[in-house]
């Protein structure tokens, strides 16, 4: 008789276990087929679908931890993305649009930090605008407070530091042909077709080389600064705007250049960058690469400072926008949970 009361015992345990798992098992079966859904829609960057599935799988059973995960960071990239847009569109001055993307935003990621101050960014400027006078430009009404002061200051920066550009009459390209002249004459004829002002280096000792080589040229739309690199390459001269309508022509050697050839400073600030040894990395790049002797890092500003010619700033330049990348990330998604037998058992079935 105690043998049957114990077979009954182990028998209704049993029925009682696969009770359970058929119950855990009809209650997670379409949770599941909505999470792979929102899997696929995740893996082809649909995130607005794939959030849609991840919040419906969660619906069905909310203590599961892959949902809750799945549908957090797919949250996120969906705000982001009306961030993005709202960004794009603030730029462009849309400032009303722009803030129904940030609000949408926020409306799906509460949590946002990026979506509430870009919100109350572009309320302020809206504010702001408001109390103008004459409305700002298409170009300037999307640009923050910080955004226009820094405009202002490179305008500023740039009508004192900027080198002076050639601007021809024409802007059209020219067809030239001459034979046996002499650079001078050649430099002096296509600078009078292109409205140029030449001014030759008053030096005697390098009169003669404005004389020779006798040299015949034959040109189809090409620039003036296209010609006068031709021929200073011919000839061994150099030549630099001083005026947007006058150049000034010399010997092309170290001496010559070092007295004449524009020096130009710039700052660049670095973005990606913070570390000393990274910041001098790209010091001694620019240095090897440019001959640029006078290079400085700033540690204060996380900048680099460069003192040379035009030719050797622009290259720094270059080499600044290819170094200054940002480093790799790795979004973890992490949940705080209380240590349980059950709940470790519910999380290693889940993983």
């Amino acid at each position: 008789m105690p043998g049957m009361k114990r077979l009954a015992l182990v028998l209704a345990a049993f029925g009682l276990l696969a009770a359970g798992a058929l119950t855990v098992e009809a209650r997670t079966k379409k949770g599941d087929q909505l999470y792979n859904q929102g899997q696929q829609a995740e893996q082809q960057r649909d995130f607005a679908k794939a959030l849609e599935a991840y919040e419906k799988a969660l619906a069905e059973d909310p203590g599961d931890i892959s949902y809750q995960m799945a549908a957090r960071r797919v949250r996120f990239q969906v705000g982001q993305a009306h961030v993005d847009r709202g960004e794009k569109l603030r730029s462009e001055g849309n400032l009303e649009e722009a803030l129904i993307e940030f609000r949408q935003a926020f409306e799906i990621d509460p949590a946002s930090p990026i979506a509430v101050q870009e919100i109350r960014r572009t309320l302020d400027m809206i504010e702001q605008q408001k109390g103008l006078k004459k409305p700002l430009p298409p170009e300037e009404r999307g640009l923050t407070p910080a955004e226009r002061a820094r405009r202002e200051a490179d305008r500023r920066l740039a009508s004192v530091m900027s080198i002076p550009q050639l601007k021809p009459l024409s802007p059209t390209l020219m067809s030239f042909k001459a034979n046996n002249q002499p650079p001078r004459v050649i430099i002096e004829t296509i600078c009078k077709l292109a409205g140029i002002n030449p001014i030759f280096d008053p030096d005697q000792a390098v009169q003669g080389q404005f004389r020779t080589p006798v040299m015949s040229v034959e040109w189809t739309n090409i620039t003036i600064e296209e010609a006068l690199n031709f021929i200073a390459t011919q000839a061994r001269l150099f030549w630099k705007p001083i005026s947007q309508n006058a150049v000034f022509i010399t010997v092309d050697n170290q001496n010559k250049r070092r007295e004449v050839e524009e020096q130009v400073t710039r700052v660049f600030y670095i973005s990606n960058v913070s570390a000393q040894n990274d910041l001098n990395e790209i010091r001694t790049a620019i240095q090897q690469m440019t001959g640029a002797t006078r290079v400085a890092v700033s540690m204060a500003q996380n900048a680099i400072i460069i003192r040379g010619t035009a030719d050797q700033v622009a290259l720094a330049e270059i080499l600044v926008r290819n170094l200054d990348r940002p480093k790799a990330e790795v979004v973890v998604d992490v949940v705080l949970m209380e240590a349980s037998r059950t709940g470790s058992q519910t999380l290693t079935a889940a993983l």
